[in-house]
């Protein structure tokens, strides 16, 4: 690792003020080069080696961009070019260094081992300027520096990432003194991971753990709401809710822009309507719903100028109702007695009528394939490089369950689904199925079904979807939840987390504790958590809250003089 003695940079580093906390950077490992020539930067640039000049020219000249093309001492051509354009393996250009990247909007990539050239104070400045702010900040992948290495001088520092993993700025995944590589491999439970070893100081700073990309925006902008559709954040619950030596993240789904998981699936159907023809300018919409998916449509419609009308059984929340007015809905209330299967029966029945689209929500296909697509794919990429052993959630319409518990079954063979369902509805746990119409909804209400408080899950009926789902990809677990200690546990995430989910979100986490005390010690999980509390002032969950003050609050009052009440 230490440089010839008469390695020399031609132009000296940039000095400490200087941005770098943007800056991707992909290690690949290999070749040599002694120095750049100078005059050869710019900003806003990707700088490395190309021994293809016609291929280089030919990529500047498709992009539109400025660029010098440079020859380096000993006859290496200097790449320089703006920031989009990557190197591929198949280019196998030689050499790059670190010195180019000065600029905060500047990618960087790094081939052939520049470290085996560079003298150990140069490297060190590498290390602390370009690694440990731009690489962790900015979710970039280490991925071989010394494929070779196998046995580590004692005193080296190492850093180790696996494979995609993101970690924030000042935080490595792991750093470690050890003298035998593969061991630090499987210390970081993965086979997988890289490393990037050598004599250099470890240095730390930038940004706290999970804060680095504040301040940054999405980078782009939208044309309109549903493209803000997806991509929700799993989030790390504390050892206050989570049982030791376990791990349980929450997928929180109320950053969806209508605050819900039925967002997915409103823009799945909408979307495949219109792309098959069912849809045209001017139709109306009409669908059956406890609340999410009708505020969901109704989000979709106001967007595309549909019209909108949606059947609700009584005993939902009026809340629910408010917003989907608001948005523009027509909203139909069926009588209580009817259950879930009447507002089905009473949209299909208007439908037929007035010749409205009906979007089939626990029966449309494009319900599951949406969130194999999405939810699923989110998962997968959120986990990368990191174990998950536990995929949790109950069920609504099914397509969670069906279409993201089939990408994770697909692409992780060894997790496990967990299914809740209401204690006091075991639909699925009786083992019954459904009775079907031709058309695959169901013919009335099934004969375990007991009223409930989680609202969105289990309707009187096994949706068709569901049952598909478990046919096809099934379950490994199941997890009888009382309503009750559903709405404690959405209270206890509110009060102990900052988390401000529903009672179906509260159900999923307390399947997921449930599941994680019986899960080997080191096991991760899951949970999906569906939409917000804001969604449940009217129920239970909000009975203790009064909007008034209480003993309490008028004793904190009254102990400074003004603006009593």
């Amino acid at each position: 690792m230490v440089a010839p003695s008469a390695f020399q940079w031609q132009i000296s580093p940039p000095s400490r003020a200087a941005t770098f906390k943007s800056t991707p950077l992909a290690l690949l490992g290999g070749a040599q080069v002694p120095h750049i020539a100078e005059g050869t930067l710019r900003e806003n640039v990707i700088f490395g080696c190309a021994f293809d000049e016609a291929r280089y020219q030919k990529a500047i000249a498709a992009s539109g961009l400025q660029a010098d093309l440079k020859l380096l001492p000993g006859g290496d051509e200097a790449f320089i070019g703006a920031r989009g354009i990557s190197l591929s393996g198949g280019q196998r250009a030689r050499v790059a260094l670190a010195r180019a990247a000065y600029n905060s909007q500047a990618e960087l990539v790094l081939l052939d081992d520049p470290f085996g050239s560079v003298d150990a104070p140069t490297a060190a400045w590498i290390l602390e300027e370009l690694l440990c702010g731009p690489l962790l900040a900015d979710r970039a992948k280490l991925v071989v520096l010394q494929p070779e290495v196998e046995r580590l001088r004692k005193f080296d520092r190492v850093y180790v990432l696996s494979e995609g993993r993101v970690v924030a700025s000042g935080t490595p995944a792991e750093v470690a003194e050890c003298e035998d590589f593969k061991q630090l491999q499987r210390s970081c439970s993965s086979e997988d991971a890289f490393a990037m070893a050598g004599c250099f100081p470890f240095m730390s700073g930038g940004a706290a753990a999970g804060t680095a990309d504040r301040g940054k925006g999405r980078g782009r902008v939208y044309d309109n709401v549903t493209e803000t559709v997806g991509n929700t954040p799993c989030v790390k619950i504390s050892d206050a809710i989570c049982p030791k030596g376990r791990t349980i993240y929450a997928k929180l789904e109320y950053f969806n822009p209508l605050s819900s998981v039925k967002d997915r699936l409103a823009c799945a159907i909408i979307e495949d309507a219109e792309k098959t023809g069912k849809l045209k300018p001017g139709d109306t919409v009409i669908e059956a719903t406890s609340g999410n998916t009708g505020i969901a449509v109704a989000m979709l419609c106001a967007q595309r100028g549909y019209k909108c009308v949606i059947t609700m059984a009584e005993p939902f929340s009026i809340e629910r109702r408010k917003l989907m007015r608001f948005l523009g809905a027509k909203v139909i209330v069926t009588p209580k007695a009817g259950k879930g299967s009447g507002m089905v029966a009473k949209a299909k029945e208007l439908s037929e009528k007035h010749g409205w689209f009906l979007c089939r929500q626990f029966e449309n296909e494009a319900n599951a394939k949406f969130h194999y697509d999405t939810t699923g794919q989110e998962i997968l990429n959120d986990f990368s490089g990191m174990k998950l052993d536990y995929f949790v959630l109950g069920y609504g319409t099914g397509g969670t369950f069906a279409g993201a518990g089939k990408a994770l079954k697909e692409k992780l063979p060894g997790i496990k689904v967990c299914l809740g369902e209401p204690a006091d509805a075991p639909l699925v746990a009786s083992g019954t199925k459904s009775e079907r119409n031709p058309d695959g909804s169901a013919a009335g209400s099934h004969p375990a079904f007991k009223p409930h408080p989680i609202q969105g899950w289990t309707p009187d009926f096994i949706p068709k979807i569901t049952e598909d789902g478990i046919a096809t990809t099934g379950y490994d677990e199941f997890v009888p939840i009382p309503g009750e200690a559903a709405i404690q546990m959405s209270q206890q995430l509110a009060r102990t987390q900052g988390i401000f989910t529903g009672i179906s979100g509260g159900a999923s986490m307390y399947a997921a504790v449930e599941m994680a005390k019986k899960a080997p010690e080191g096991s991760t999980l899951v949970a999906m958590l569906a939409d917000t509390g804001e969604r449940y002032l009217s129920t239970p969950l909000f009975a203790a809250i009064s909007a008034d003050m209480n003993e309490e609050e008028l004793e904190i009052s009254k102990s400074t003089p003004s603006f009593q009440l």
